[in-house]
């Protein structure tokens, strides 16, 4: 009798010191593993690229009648590809194809992502022939007595027209150089852009009025140029803002 419990205490202190030891080489396993971990990264921030009009809605026409729906589509998925080769952010289009989309639905799409960057892609235009300079507009911020929006959405850009501004002004430079024209910057509470809850700019990055221009804008070595201006104002723009905020 005094046998069978002295046995049964030795397999009770067994298969305590059997537990114990696996708690140790898990736990000693679980460290090693995590010791030899590569270190997480920041995911990559979202850029959505908006190809101004689309379906029906034509946009601006040149003399020769290609239109700014086609051009859009074309420079903004010339940029997705540069950020995307450059790895600094991912990229969404908010119209992939010919399609038509209106402005809420497309605040409705970047919003929804939660993007770190809204950048509208559009074209002047006109009835005669002009030569003036290219523009960038931002969100202008309404005083805080204004009336009420008209939509909930109205003011989400409010907090974000300091980086609006500063997105605008690294890109104006690079636009000025590819296009060979002065490239003005507008602060205005009328394109839209004040209910983007993010930084955001609409860029006017070809003149359809201009003789120049609705001769080049089908050209793809200068969509490229184009292209390449706006793709390294947001990369220049997203490292400067890291290392304000690492």
């Amino acid at each position: 009798m005094a046998g069978g419990r002295v046995r049964g205490d030795v397999k009770i202190q067994y298969r305590a010191v059997l537990a114990l030891a696996t708690v140790l080489l898990l736990t000693a396993l679980s460290a090693r593993a995590q010791f030899f971990m590569p270190p997480q990264t920041k995911p990559k921030p979202l850029v959505i690229l908006d190809p101004g009009h689309g379906g029906a809605d034509l946009g601006a026409r040149t003399s020769k009648n290609y239109v700014e729906k086609d051009f859009t589509l074309r420079l903004a998925r010339a940029v997705k590809d540069r950020l995307e080769q450059d790895g600094a952010a991912d990229a969404l289009l908010t119209r992939e194809t010919d399609r038509e989309l209106s402005p809420l639905a497309r605040l409705e799409f970047v919003n929804a992502r939660k993007a770190g960057m809204f950048i509208s892609l559009h074209a002047d235009g006109g009835a005669k022939l002009r030569s003036h300079p290219l523009k960038i507009f931002i969100h202008k911020p309404e005083p805080a007595n204004a009336a009420p929006p008209p939509g909930p959405w109205d003011r989400q850009g409010d907090p974000y027209a300091p980086e609006s501004g500063k997105l605008a002004a690294t890109m104006a430079p690079r636009l000025e150089s590819a296009a060979g024209r002065k490239v003005e910057i507008a602060a205005t509470s009328l394109m839209g852009l004040g209910g983007a809850g993010m930084p955001a700019a609409l860029v006017e990055a070809a003149d359809f009025s201009n003789p120049e221009d609705a001769i080049r804008v089908e050209d793809d070595a200068y969509l490229a140029k184009l292209a390449d201006a706006v793709a390294g104002a947001v990369m220049e723009y997203l490292r400067v803002k890291g290392a304000r905020n690492p």
